[in-house]
């Protein structure tokens, strides 16, 4: 398991079990990747339209449109890309054991990206599917199921309290840089591109 990843863009780097939220900014010529980004800001009511989740030797598992998969997270150290990086210090070896291993597992099943779900959000009486994830929800998960397997007193190292299927980036976002997130543990360990006084601000109101 590696300790710390840095790249010259960010200050402090980034860990294994970090959380990773990224603020899209497709070049202008990509229309569609731009509609798909606001689309995903203004259903969600937050700037954050992806998540991703720091694993070992450098790489990010995230739910892209082909499946879950391993990527190099240098992907997103770029001019462009806004980045929030989310870090909890309390976490047991047990528990990242058990995120990392939940993250992998899908990885290496090959699990499909969770449309249907993704879909919900905008039309509620659409069917979940339970094999299958998006990208917040496959944090969610990992981090629900560490906690269930490893229970430490006074500590809960979820990262939302809407249920995996119900949660996006944004509900992520809110609930660790809330009260509870923060007594449990959560703090933000580095940013890209982003103006976090004004972040913050806004979150505020």
């Amino acid at each position: 398991m590696d300790k710390y990843y840095k790249e010259e863009a960010l200050e402090k780097g980034s860990q294994s079990g970090d959380v990773i939220l990224t603020i899209g900014r497709p070049q202008w010529w990509n229309i569609f990747g731009k509609f798909v980004t606001g689309a995903i800001q203004k259903v969600t009511k937050g700037p954050f339209c992806h998540l991703a989740m720091k694993v070992k030797c450098g790489n990010i598992i995230e739910a892209v449109a082909d499946g879950i998969k391993l990527k190099p997270f240098k992907k997103y150290i770029n001019k462009r890309t806004g980045l929030l990086i989310f870090h909890n210090d309390r976490l047991t070896d047990n528990q990242m054991k058990a995120v990392l291993r939940f993250l992998y597992t899908c990885v290496n099943l090959k699990v499909k990206y969770d449309y249907r779900g993704l879909f919900r959000f905008i039309a509620p009486w659409i069917g979940q599917e339970k094999s299958e994830y998006f990208c917040s929800e496959n944090g969610t998960k990992a981090f629900n199921i560490a906690q269930l397997d490893y229970i430490v007193p006074g500590l809960d190292i979820k990262i939302s309290n809407k249920k995996p299927e119900d949660t996006t980036p944004n509900d992520i976002f809110k609930y660790l840089l809330s009260l509870e997130g923060f007594k449990n543990g959560w703090m933000i360990r580095d940013s890209q591109n982003i103006d976090i006084d004004k972040l913050l601000e806004d979150f505020s109101k």
